[in-house]
């Protein structure tokens, strides 16, 4: 389905009790109020959780862009749409970048 396990063990569980992606519920439980013919197949639900996630970029809100600027060469001077692609572009840590975008790590990144 393409959902983290991470994100479903918990609304299995009965830990989490919101919809994932504000529109679907999980549940091992069975309701019989619910008809069979709601049910979807496996790749219509895969569908239509790709196209509820195109439509709502809820969490692309908090992103903020990163524009990693080389001093030695021009060439492989890069822009990214978030910090983890930038940190896994310049394969460092997000903490050590941050630091820098914060200005609270002096000098340059690897020294370039």
């Amino acid at each position: 389905m393409g959902v983290d396990r991470r994100h479903l063990d918990p609304i299995l569980n009965g830990e989490r009790e919101y919809p994932f992606l504000s529109r679907f519920l999980f549940t091992l439980t069975p309701h019989p109020e619910m008809s069979v013919d709601g049910v979807l197949a496996m790749e219509d639900l895969k569908l239509l959780i790709a196209s509820v996630r195109a439509d709502n970029p809820k969490n692309n809100d908090k992103r903020k862009s990163v524009h990693a600027e080389n001093i030695n060469d021009a060439n492989l001077t890069q822009s990214f749409v978030s910090l983890t692609n930038c940190a896994d572009s310049l394969k460092g840590d997000r903490s050590t970048i941050r630091g820098y975008l914060n200005e609270t790590s002096r000098g340059l990144y690897r020294g370039q």
